[in-house]
């Protein structure tokens, strides 16, 4: 993500391991169990099966994007930040290349999201 020197914030491109993995699984199943009940039962199966997987899979990347909001704060104007989600075995070989490196948990950002729904849950609804 960049921030432009007016402040605005954009994501520059995005890359989802795996996206569709559970659209396509849950109509995988469904159709499977839909097939006891025909024709009919297999496309109703396959139907229900990928709309609660996609449902699922929309929930991860709400979650994704919560993440993103909070770690945006900390890109100056004219800066950019690149997240990365890895496992590393020796940290040095990301820091050489000049730029600072900053690593976080995979729970740090989840648990900045859970407090400002909480902060903003204990705001009310006007943020008084």
């Amino acid at each position: 993500m960049a921030r432009r020197t007016d402040g605005e914030l954009e994501v520059l491109d995005a890359h989802v391991r795996g996206t569709g993995a559970a659209t396509v699984g849950g109509g995988a199943a469904g159709l499977a169990l839909g097939l006891l009940g025909g024709p009919v039962g297999a496309l109703l199966g396959f139907t229900a099966g990928a709309l609660l997987g996609n449902a699922a899979e929309q929930h991860n990347l709400e979650a994704g994007g919560e993440a993103l909001i909070t770690l945006s704060v900390r890109v100056p104007d004219g800066g950019a930040m690149l997240v990365l989600y890895l496992h590393e075995r020796h940290p040095e070989p990301a820091a050489r290349h000049g730029a600072s490196v900053e690593r976080l948990s995979a729970g740090e950002p989840d648990a900045e999201v859970e407090d400002l729904k909480r902060r903003s849950d204990a705001d009310g609804p006007d943020g008084e």
